[in-house]
């Protein structure tokens, strides 16, 4: 079975960009963690121009600051369109410079929805996600009402029930806007283990696959003991007797993200892995001799956002970070 797939995904510098305009589908995989960052869709919301907020909006899933533009006073635009939205359909198709005007607006990064947002967009849109890409089908003739062909609804990851159910498969795509990327945390990705009648996803090398429909992922429990709803890099890598060679035949969903609130449960107590982030990566350093228990030198400990701390006070630097495994990626 073929697997068609777009490998998309961002992260973090921190710096602020002006120039061309940029559609999510050319951001490359390689400007992870050098050019963008991933902001959730709940902090897009936040910054609406209200209560001293920034305007921010959403257009083809690349995340602008429009705070000092004179056309986003206090976050309005022109007929009613206001920041805080994901706002692609709105300025292509209604503003009167569709997309020129961006190209003098600074942005900030990509718009990273998770499986509740999909579901409970307050835009009265309709989102799906497939290969890790959120499109908005809201004005397809397809999925009037949110609803499309043999029972497939909106609101959802469909990567499967698109490529494989749907009968014009990824063609459709093409005709309508993507505008952000699919992230699972790791509170998500804990509910998808295969039992119940749920599907089987697990984390690798900070992309998360669909093992639902590989026979080897039977109820969701592969070879060793490994099961799913987990972030299993480590183990898929170091443990399964095929290594990496079998995800080449499952499909990729999103992207395993998490906030420094949930890096920190991973401080490697209480049987809990040691992760660290470092410029916006987030790195698994529980196998590592030089993070014992999940502490390293100069006391510097695992479940933080350490960019500074290994960057300026371990004597290695950022050398030893290519001796383990990068697993997924920091949030906002």
């Amino acid at each position: 079975m073929k697997k068609i797939l777009v490998l998309i995904s961002v992260f973090i510098l921190g710096l602020v960009v002006y120039g061309e305009y940029v559609n999510i589908l050319d951001v490359k995989f390689d400007d992870l963690g050098t050019k963008y960052k991933i902001i959730p869709y709940k902090e897009l919301m936040r910054n609406n121009g209200d209560n001293g907020f920034d305007s921010w909006i959403s257009v083809n899933g690349i995340i602008y600051d429009v705070t000092y533009s004179k056309s986003w006073k206090n976050g309005e635009h022109k007929k009613g369109i206001v920041a805080g939205k994901e706002l692609t359909y709105e300025i292509i198709e209604n503003s009167p410079h569709g997309l020129n005007k961006l190209d003098n607006i600074e942005y900030i990064g990509i718009l990273g929805f998770t499986l509740n947002d999909l579901k409970n967009s307050n835009e009265n849109k309709s989102y799906i996600a497939v290969n890790g890409i959120v499109y908005d089908v809201t004005h397809s003739k397809a999925w009037e009402n949110g609803e499309h062909k043999k029972g497939i609804v909106a609101g959802k990851e469909l990567t499967y029930e698109i490529i494989e159910l749907s009968p014009h498969g990824l063609k459709k795509l093409d005709n309508v806007y993507p505008v952000g990327i699919l992230i699972i945390t790791p509170k998500d990705l804990k509910m998808f283990n295969g039992k119940d009648g749920k599907k089987s996803y697990v984390a690798v090398n900070e992309i998360v696959y669909d093992m639902s429909y590989s026979k080897a992922w039977k109820n969701g429990e592969h070879k060793n003991g490994i099961i799913s709803g987990k972030e299993l890099t480590y183990e898929i890598t170091e443990l399964s007797p095929h290594g990496l060679g079998k995800l080449s035949n499952v499909y990729k969903i999103g992207y395993f993200a998490m906030d420094e609130k949930e890096l920190s449960k991973y401080n490697g107590k209480n049987d809990n892995k040691s992760y660290v982030a470092v410029n916006g990566i987030i790195y698994d350093v529980t196998y590592s001799k030089a993070w014992k228990n999940g502490k390293h030198k100069n006391g510097i400990v695992a479940g933080k956002e350490l960019t500074y701390e290994i960057t300026e006070l371990s004597p290695h630097g950022l050398g030893k970070l290519s001796n383990v495994y990068k697993i997924g990626f920091l949030l906002k």
